[in-house]
C-alpha cells in the first residue's frame, strides 16, 4: 500500500514532540458471567496505543495499541498510519469498499499532565475494526 502525502506543511501546522509517545490506562474491567452461578466481577486491565514518528514525515505517525473492552474482549490497531491535522492526528481506514472509517487522536495536557482523547467519528471505526464488542469513541490514555 503506498501513502501519498504533501510535503509543504508549515512548522506551525506540525505536531510537537508532544503529540508523540505511549500512552496507557489502568483500569478495572467488568466480567460478566452469564450462567448466573458465579458473581460478576471486576479485573485489572490496562489499555495502551503508541504513537510513533516516522523518519523524514513528520505529519505522519504509525500507531499501535492494544484495548481491552467487556468481558476482556480486545481489539488492536496495529501499523497504522495517522496524518496530523490541525491538532489532532487521523487514522482512516479505506479498507470498506464505500465507507471511510475514521478515528481521531486528540493529544492534549490536564491538570499539567499530557493525555490522549480518543475519537470515533460516526462510531464506524470500531464496527470495520472490532465489531460490536468494541468502541473507541471517549476512551482517555495518560501519557507513560
Amino acid at each position: 500500500m503506498a501513502w501519498n502525502f504533501s510535503d509543504e506543511l508549515n512548522s506551525s501546522d506540525l505536531p510537537s514532540k508532544n503529540s508523540f509517545g505511549e500512552f496507557s490506562k489502568n483500569f478495572q474491567l467488568s466480567i460478566y458471567n452469564v450462567d448466573g452461578k458465579r458473581k460478576n466481577t471486576l479485573q485489572d486491565a490496562k489499555n495502551t496505543l503508541s504513537i510513533n514518528e516516522v523518519n523524514n514525515k513528520p505529519y505522519l505517525s504509525v500507531i499501535e495499541s492494544d484495548l481491552v473492552f467487556t468481558n476482556y474482549h480486545s481489539c488492536s490497531i496495529g501499523d497504522s498510519i495517522a496524518k496530523w491535522s490541525q491538532n489532532h492526528w487521523v487514522i482512516n481506514d479505506n479498507n470498506q469498499p464505500d465507507e471511510t472509517l475514521e478515528l481521531r487522536l486528540y493529544p492534549a495536557t490536564y491538570k499539567g499532565k499530557s493525555h490522549l482523547l480518543l475519537k470515533d467519528i460516526d462510531d464506524q471505526f470500531r464496527w470495520g475494526r472490532c465489531g460490536a464488542r468494541g468502541y473507541f469513541d471517549g476512551i482517555i490514555l495518560e501519557r507513560e
